[in-house]
């Protein structure tokens, strides 16, 4: 409901920096791996109850997702598509919810008390 709204907001600048870093030489599907990276290490973030730092993580891959299309984007298409990023983006997300399930295990919100 709010996706268009923020999408609004937001993407200009996105185009703007995905443009810049497209034309450094950093490709989309360097970004989506660090995206990856930066959700996974989130995830094991919150197995580890370092829920400050898995947010930091976890908003960063959200960024850095954000930056993949962008740059895909002014490059233009390719062969492959968006299938990598895609197929990517649902195991990081699927690691979130494998980071929390000991905190869920273990009684109402453990992961939030000190």
């Amino acid at each position: 409901m709010l996706d268009g709204w923020v999408r609004r907001r937001i993407d200009p600048r996105l185009n703007r920096i995905g443009q810049g870093l497209a034309q450094a030489g950093v490709s989309a599907d360097t970004t989506t791996l660090l995206g990856f990276g930066a959700g996974l290490a989130a995830a094991f973030m919150l197995t580890m109850r370092m829920e400050v730092a898995a947010l930091f993580l976890f908003a960063l891959s959200r960024v850095l997702d954000g930056l993949d299309g962008a740059i895909a984007r002014s490059i233009g298409p390719t062969d492959r598509g968006g299938f990598p990023r895609y197929r990517l983006r649902l195991r990081d997300l699927r690691s979130h919810s494998l980071g929390l399930s000991p905190c869920r295990t273990l009684g109402p919100m453990p992961c939030l008390q000190p």
